[in-house]
C-alpha cells in the first residue's frame, strides 16, 4: 500500500474492510477518497453498536466457538420496515380502541342519564320492573 494510506491511522480499519480490492487499485486512493469510504463503511455498520455487547470466543479441541450477547434495538433496515408496519398497525388499533371506549362510555352515560330523567319524570316503561331491582 502507499505510504499516504499507511500514515493515516484512522484508515487502518477501512483498509482491513476493503482488503478484497486489488493492491494496485488500493494504492491509487487519495486521502479524500479514503475518508469517503470510511464514512460509508461506518454509516453502514451503525447496527453493530449496541448499548450492551458481550462478544468472546473460546477454542475447543476440534473447533473455535464464539458467544455473542447483545442488548439493544434491532436497527437493521428490513427489521425497521417490519417495526414501522407494526407501529402503524398498532397506532390504527389504538385509535380504534380509543374511539370504541369513548363511544361505549358515552353510550353508558347517555343510558344512565336517560334512566335518571325517566325516573324523575315518573315514566314507567315496563310496569313492575326497575333497574334498581337488579342491585338489591
Amino acid at each position: 500500500m502507499s505510504t499516504e494510506a499507511n500514515s493515516n491511522a484512522p484508515f487502518a480499519e477501512v483498509v482491513t474492510e476493503i482488503e478484497r480490492i486489488d493492491k494496485d487499485i488500493l494504492v491509487t486512493f487519495t486521502v479524500e477518497q479514503l475518508k469517503v469510504i470510511s464514512e460509508v463503511i461506518h454509516a453502514n455498520k451503525r447496527w453493530t453498536r449496541h448499548p450492551i455487547g458481550l462478544r468472546f470466543s473460546f477454542p475447543v479441541y476440534f473447533a473455535r466457538f464464539f458467544v455473542v450477547f447483545l442488548i439493544g434495538r434491532d436497527r437493521r433496515w428490513h427489521v425497521q420496515s417490519i417495526e414501522d408496519a407494526r407501529r402503524s398497525m398498532m397506532m390504527s388499533a389504538s385509535i380504534v380502541l380509543f374511539f370504541y371506549c369513548l363511544t361505549l362510555g358515552a353510550a353508558i352515560t347517555l343510558f344512565m342519564g336517560l334512566y335518571v330523567i325517566k325516573g324523575l319524570l315518573g315514566i314507567d316503561l315496563i310496569p313492575g320492573w326497575h333497574l334498581t331491582d337488579w342491585f338489591q
